[in-house]
């Protein structure tokens, strides 16, 4: 499908674009696992390859989460594309670093390219 990898190459460079400019880290919310392997070739050749992390099906939710909060409080601003568990009841601030609220950039950017809602079932 054209259409598709054409679309992941626009979403890259948007991406590319709103990490440049965030203060903290970014969080990049998917609906598949295909679409994160589909960014980590996109941007495997990168500079920004070294600062992202992906959940990818193999490692569990709960390590990727905990090498995002680690990278956060090395300074590295990670990229972190995520599904799953990313979407609800996770939170990203950094009280578990300490981190005072008016000094907390933790996450400064959520990326959410493609909601995860049938449309035949909205209103």
């Amino acid at each position: 499908m054209i259409w598709q990898i054409k679309w992941v190459e626009t979403i890259g460079i948007s991406l590319e674009k709103i990490e440049g400019q965030a203060v903290g880290e970014t969080l990049v919310l998917l609906t598949s696992y295909a679409l994160v392997l589909q960014f980590k070739e996109i941007f495997k050749d990168t500079l920004l390859a070294e600062r992202m992390l992906y959940q990818d099906g193999q490692t569990p939710f709960a390590s990727s989460f905990n090498k995002f909060h680690e990278n956060s409080a090395a300074g590295q601003r990670p990229v972190w594309l995520s599904l799953g568990n990313a979407w609800t009841s996770v939170n990203y601030s950094g009280q578990s670093l300490e981190i005072p609220a008016e000094q907390d950039n933790i996450l400064s950017d959520l990326v959410i390219p493609r909601v995860p809602f049938c449309k035949f079932l909205s209103i």
